[in-house]
């Protein structure tokens, strides 16, 4: 009687092999990945990293704007722009341009989205005629609302004709600066509509209907249901519209070109004109350099504070 005992010689080759064959294609996924992200990195390297060490390298030298090469001189720049009464002027315009115009932005943008949540004809139309701002060049909406509200613009005609004198919108600091708000938030409006429509289209129906049932009232139910849904949307449009309004400069040149009197010009204003009009590249960098910083600590307070809202709402 032939009694024989089976060996799974392959299933002991498996065990061996295994982690070989595994180790080999994690080699290759890792060696797939880097090829595929390399470029990304390239142009992440050549695009913004150079440029923005090379911004805080020139901060702190004589440069010219012409040579390779300038004389190192530390802090000089910095200490010169925060003696220099222009630049502390910017840095307040920019906060309250930038400021206003994202709290107006975002508390509009959610009043639309709230009465354009529901599907039909006219929210249709309605979505698409507040949303075609934001397709528009930034140069070209700053010379059409310039056309607009000029001394002989179409605003001041339509006040004329209802009785009323014609208003200097970009000619007077308080209206100049009021003026690029409005503009700002006739453009920017629709992304941030877009945004809130897409949070509120998230919003569970069975929650909004338990409030409800439970006698909750309209504002009951948007402050302990609704708003609390839609907290991430609200940290994606207040951090995006915010830091983009930091560097506000196209529709500025465009509409105020900074004026009058200097009432509308942002940081990133001065920079460009302190670097190319003025001649003084080395000190815009140093603006540029503080402008950054300040960014990138502001944008990070308040995506913090808006996480910690998100987390207390849940």
């Amino acid at each position: 009687m032939n009694t024989t005992t089976e060996t799974p010689p392959q299933r002991a080759s498996v065990r061996t092999e295994g982690p070989t064959v595994r180790r080999r294609r994690g080699v290759k996924s890792s060696f797939e990945r880097f090829l595929m992200t390399t470029p990304a990195y390239v142009i992440y390297g050549v695009l913004f990293l150079m440029p923005a060490l090379s911004t805080f390298y020139y901060s702190m030298t004589s440069w010219n704007g012409l040579t390779f090469t300038a004389d190192f001189i530390g802090l000089d720049n910095y200490e010169k722009i925060l003696d220099d009464p222009g630049f502390s002027q910017s840095l307040i315009t920019t906060a309250i341009i930038a400021g206003g115009a994202t709290i107006a932005v975002n508390v509009l943008g959610l009043a639309f989205a709230l009465l354009l949540r529901f599907p039909g004809r006219t929210s249709t139309l309605y979505r698409a005629v507040i949303f075609a701002p934001i397709v528009l060049n930034e140069v070209a909406v700053g010379f059409l609302w310039r056309a607009i509200l000029g001394h002989d613009g179409a605003l001041n005609h339509l006040i004329t004709s209802l009785g009323g004198g014609p208003l200097e919108w970009l000619g007077t600091e308080n209206l100049a600066v009021l003026s690029v708000v409005m503009v700002i938030i006739w453009q920017s409006l629709g992304f941030n509509i877009v945004i809130y429509l897409a949070g509120l289209s998230r919003v569970p129906v069975e929650l909004t209907e338990a409030a409800m049932i439970d006698g909750a009232n309209r504002w009951q139910i948007f402050r302990h249901v609704t708003l609390p849904s839609i907290a991430p949307a609200v940290t994606i449009n207040v951090v995006y519209t915010f830091i983009g309004l930091l560097h506000e400069y196209a529709r500025i040149q465009a509409l105020t070109a900074g004026g009058p009197a200097g009432s509308t010009t942002t940081l990133s204003f001065k920079i460009v004109v302190d670097g190319l009009q003025d001649g003084m590249p080395a000190t815009a960098s140093a603006q540029a350099a503080i402008l950054s910083i300040t960014t990138v600590v502001l944008a990070l307070l308040v995506l913090g504070y808006l996480r910690r809202r998100e987390s207390n709402m849940r």
